[in-house]
């Protein structure tokens, strides 16, 4: 594909950890997200964040297909296919249940959006071991963006339409060991976004996680 001289390079050092979960529910996990490089260099202030750098992926992005949510969604089969890895899996549909009016989410000049009406998504399932392959998700527009005041009067943008939202997240097994335990991972994550502000402008983000490292401590209280 063409080359936009312009796009940033952004190398992060992701760390999640967590204590071992003493009831039904697991722990909140901590997470800690160090900027590494922008374009190879020494990150310089001011450096981030910005709306079109990758922003921090869920810890738990199939936390819907657990049973307590499985209700929020209508999931249709939609037969057999090839994931973007090329493997054999079975595909299947999903659409949120809920039929709310979208949201939306504002940080300085950045926002996000929840539209469960406008939004659709197919998984892509292993075939035989049952695993997540890849998730695709759009959400569909056009979606007038309500655009607060403060920002309207910073950006003199007085609206915003978003035409279009895809996102996908293929996954990948990691073998740790040491324990030894094989772990369903994401490996890259895609994003593509069409906004509307008189003219139409195309925003491409690319996240790649690579070189996971697991570390396990223990420790013990000592009475005094």
């Amino acid at each position: 594909g063409l080359q936009d001289r312009s796009a940033r390079r952004l190398a992060y050092e992701l760390r999640v950890s967590g204590d071992k979960a003493d009831g039904e529910a697991p722990p909140e996990p901590n997470v800690l997200r160090t900027l590494k490089t922008v374009n190879g260099r020494s990150p310089k202030p001011g450096d981030e964040p910005m709306c079109l750098d990758p922003k921090p992926i869920s810890l738990d992005p199939l936390s819907f297909l657990l049973p307590r949510h499985q209700a929020e969604y209508k999931f249709t089969y939609k037969g057999i296919g090839k994931a973007g890895d090329g493997h054999s899996a079975v595909m299947i549909d999903y659409a949120p249940v809920s039929k709310a009016r979208p949201e939306f989410k504002w940080n300085d000049s950045c926002f996000s959006i929840d539209a469960p009406a406008r939004t659709t998504g197919r998984l892509w399932v292993d075939r035989f071991g049952g695993d997540i392959l890849q998730v695709d998700e759009t959400v569909a527009g056009p979606i007038d963006v309500t655009v607060p005041r403060t920002e309207e009067r910073k950006s003199g943008v007085a609206s915003l339409t978003l035409d279009r939202s895809d996102i996908s997240i293929r996954y990948r097994m990691v073998t740790f060991t040491e324990p030894n335990e094989v772990v369903l991972l994401p490996e890259l994550i895609e994003q593509m976004v069409v906004l509307r502000s008189g003219g139409a402008k195309r925003q491409r983000t690319t996240h790649k996680f690579t070189g996971y490292q697991r570390f396990v401590t223990g420790g013990r209280l000592v009475q005094p």
